[in-house]
């Protein structure tokens, strides 16, 4: 299904958890790193569209990122976007779920939820 690459307009980051030690404790924490940077598209969550393709989980969704299909992806990361609108502020999104428009490997669609 062809889309407008103009509406991937917004530079993300997608990070997962990554294990660490405390060099106090030598605790081992979780911390996150890099795992893929790619242009997305913030696309407005719409009515029931997305309930069947995906866990009951993203019902707490506030909001979808569009991506070209990258593999590897798991809903255990977060998404960092740095908000040029709005001073530059980072903001912070776990993923709850992922789809796969049209069952194409063209897209993922990450369901977030902003922590704050």
């Amino acid at each position: 299904m062809p889309t407008n690459p103009g509406i991937f307009n917004r530079y993300i980051t997608i990070q997962q958890k990554a294990p660490a030690r405390d060099p106090d404790t030598h605790e081992e924490t979780r911390d996150f790193s890099d795992f893929y940077s790619c242009w997305a598209a913030m696309m407005p969550l719409v009515g029931k569209e997305t309930w069947s393709q995906v866990e009951t989980r993203v019902a707490e969704a506030t909001g979808k990122w569009r991506i070209r299909f990258f593999p590897g992806i798991v809903p255990t990361m977060r998404v960092i976007y740095i908000d040029t609108d709005d001073g530059d502020k980072e903001r912070h999104f776990d993923i709850l779920g992922i789809a796969k428009p049209y069952e194409l490997p063209e897209f993922l669609d990450l369901f977030v939820k902003e922590i704050k």
